[in-house]
């Protein structure tokens, strides 16, 4: 996790030039890579053709397969939105802002559970999707903990909590009370992302 001051060079930069330092960074579970080789293998299994690639599969093509997609996840939680990227072949890449998330929910299969990772499914206002979320984090490790960090932050971003960029546009404006709470909140958003 990143514990960044509001008076962070890098983060004043980075707020200068219109993008958003990272608050925190996810790191994935690398029991993930189990869970994909053996979700493919069982696939493979269960279909007819698919068991004359299994061999395939499970002595070459799947071990580089999934060392290549673990490799290409990243997932950051910034000052505005969730940043989520994966893929090898097909690559994919959500910004998906802090204020229309409604909910991260968990899900726990069973070769989820046996290998000890979980799944988030991240809920936005006014998706399309019944259920499934507009992205999946599968494997994030601390999951419930990055949970709690990015439904903290979309909570202090929908009760008016400031960035730098701007707490520095409203400095003008704001009285000493307003800036008192907004100093309050920002630390202890820091606070709970430092846990």
């Amino acid at each position: 996790m990143s514990d960044l001051e509001p008076t962070d060079p890098i983060r004043e930069s980075a707020t200068a030039a219109g993008e958003y330092a990272a608050l925190s960074g996810a790191t994935f579970d690398s029991r993930l890579r189990w869970y994909w080789f053996w979700q493919v293998a069982l696939i493979l299994i269960l279909t007819g053709v698919g068991v004359l690639a299994l061999p395939f599969w499970l002595f070459g093509i799947g071990q580089v397969w999934t060392r290549k997609l673990f490799e290409s996840m990243q997932a950051e939680l910034t000052e505005k939105s969730l940043n989520y990227r994966k893929g090898v072949f097909f690559k994919v890449e959500k910004t998906i802002p802090l204020e229309q998330i409604q909910d991260l929910t968990i899900h726990e299969g069973p070769l989820l559970k046996a290998l000890g990772i979980c799944s988030l499914a991240v809920e936005t206002a006014g998706q399309n999707t019944a259920g499934g979320g507009v992205a999946r984090l599968t494997g994030i490790a601390g999951a419930r903990e990055f949970r709690n960090s990015v439904l903290a932050s979309r909570d202090a971003v929908k009760a008016g909590g400031w960035t730098a960029a701007s707490r520095a546009d409203a400095s003008a404006t704001a009285t000493d009370d307003e800036m008192s709470r907004v100093v309050d909140l920002l630390t202890e958003i820091r606070d709970l992302l430092a846990k």
